[in-house]
């Protein structure tokens, strides 16, 4: 696992927005495999255990100890680190690239500040990987200035 820095994150607390309300307006996730497992030989082995990761599971969005979304993780558009890979191998990561963006939250969802959030997995049993991963969710919103 990686020491998380302002560069992969802008929260100052876990769980909590700073100073201002932010809208929530979509979700996207990224799996990255442990950088020794970046070969055109591991290629087949990381989508495989991508391909179960998202098949096989769902996230859990909470503010409080309110649900505010449950959804399987193959709705959620999924990225990886597969790219620059051998041809060969770049038509299988290919299946698990998404150009769709985001998964759209209609209607947006306020997050006010200093409000305790919770975003977890769930998977429906156990799976068992090849490679070590990384999971990372991305909110895509707006910040509200106040008026």
């Amino acid at each position: 696992s990686i020491t998380k820095t302002k560069r992969d994150t802008n929260l100052e607390t876990a769980g909590q927005l700073s100073a201002r309300a932010y809208q929530v307006r979509g979700i996207s996730q990224y799996f990255i495999p442990a950088t020794a497992a970046l070969t055109s030989a591991n290629t087949d082995d990381i989508v495989n255990d991508v391909q179960q990761l998202i098949n096989g599971g769902y996230l859990q969005f909470k503010i409080g100890d309110k649900t505010i979304l449950e959804v399987p993780l193959h709705l959620i558009p999924s990225y990886t680190m597969l790219d620059g890979l051998t041809t060969a191998n770049n038509n299988v990561a290919a299946q698990n690239r998404s150009e769709r963006g985001m998964y759209i939250l209609a209607p947006p969802v306020s997050l006010q500040r200093n409000v305790a959030f919770t975003v977890s997995y769930a998977w429906d049993g156990t799976i068992t990987l090849i490679q070590s991963f990384d999971i990372a969710f991305m909110f895509h919103g707006v910040m509200r200035r106040p008026t």
